[in-house]
């Protein structure tokens, strides 16, 4: 698992420098979403790398957010953020798209022209969990998906 910490960008900085993941961080992001969608095959007979995937995911964070103990906190937010930001991923396949890491963190990078959104699903997830449902996974999955569909070049 990650143990990621959040960082919070300085007032007025923003930061521009990424680096490429590993072939082998990039592998476990998505045996994360593997893992995530086999667990909850039974539950639901659709669950995949969709909205209401994402969604059923979300709500499960807002029902047990508060029960979570430490560990179970990180690694939910490390499965669940796998599995949303690959969801990003397959759901935008239009848009240009490359995990990365910055300052730790490990994230996503969609381009489209000269435009670039960098996004953090598994720090949305900590987030979520920490912050409660105000910053919803769901919602900001929705969010990041409206704004990759609505560009154009």
């Amino acid at each position: 698992m990650y143990e990621l910490t959040r960082t919070r960008a300085e007032e007025g900085s923003v930061n521009t420098e990424f680096e490429a993941i590993s072939a082998q961080d990039a592998e476990r992001i998505v045996a994360y979403a593997s893992s995530v969608r086999t667990a909850f095959e039974n539950e639901a007979p659709n669950f995949s790398y969709n909205a209401p995937s994402v969604k059923l995911l979300s709500d499960s964070i807002t029902a047990r957010r508060e029960s979570y103990e430490y560990d179970q906190r990180i690694q939910i937010a490390n499965l669940f953020g796998a599995f949303c930001g690959h969801a990003m991923v397959i759901s935008n396949q239009g848009v240009p798209s490359r995990w990365i890491k910055s300052q730790g963190d490990i994230g996503i990078v969609f381009t489209r022209g000269k435009q670039q959104w960098v996004v953090f699903p598994i720090n949305r997830v900590f987030k979520h969990i920490d912050d409660g449902p105000e910053y919803s996974t769901y919602e900001f999955f929705m969010a990041i998906h409206e704004l990759l569909t609505s560009r154009t070049t």
